[in-house]
C-alpha cells in the first residue's frame, strides 16, 4: 500500500481478470494500510496516510464504470492480522 498509484493500477487489472472468470454482481475490495504495530509511543499521536482509500479513489477516477460492480470496504485498525496464539491482541487506539 505504500504506492497508491501502483495499487490502483493493480486493482483495475485484477478486477478485469475477475470479470473474465464470470459476471459478478458485486465485488468487494478490502485493503488496509494500517501498520501491524502501533508506531506511536505511549501518549504520542502519529498520523498515517489512508493509502487504501487513495488507491480506490484513483481507480474509480481512471474507470468510472468500476463503481457499478466493485465496492470499497476497509479493515478497521488491527483488522488485517490477528495473533490468537497469546489469547488475542489489544486493539490499537485510533481515530478514523
Amino acid at each position: 500500500m505504500s504506492d497508491p498509484e501502483a495499487v490502483s493500477d493493480i486493482l483495475l487489472a485484477e478486477f478485469q481478470k475477475v470479470m473474465e472468470i464470470g459476471l459478478w454482481g458485486q465485488v468487494v475490495w478490502h485493503a488496509t494500510s494500517y501498520p501491524e504495530k502501533n508506531p506511536a509511543s505511549p501518549g504520542q499521536l502519529v498520523e498515517l496516510p489512508r493509502n487504501e482509500w487513495l488507491a480506490w479513489s484513483r481507480a474509480i477516477t481512471l474507470d468510472p464504470e468500476l463503481r457499478k460492480n466493485i465496492m470499497y470496504g476497509d479493515f478497521g485498525a488491527d483488522g488485517a492480522k490477528f495473533n490468537f496464539a497469546s489469547g488475542g491482541t489489544a486493539p490499537i487506539p485510533h481515530y478514523r
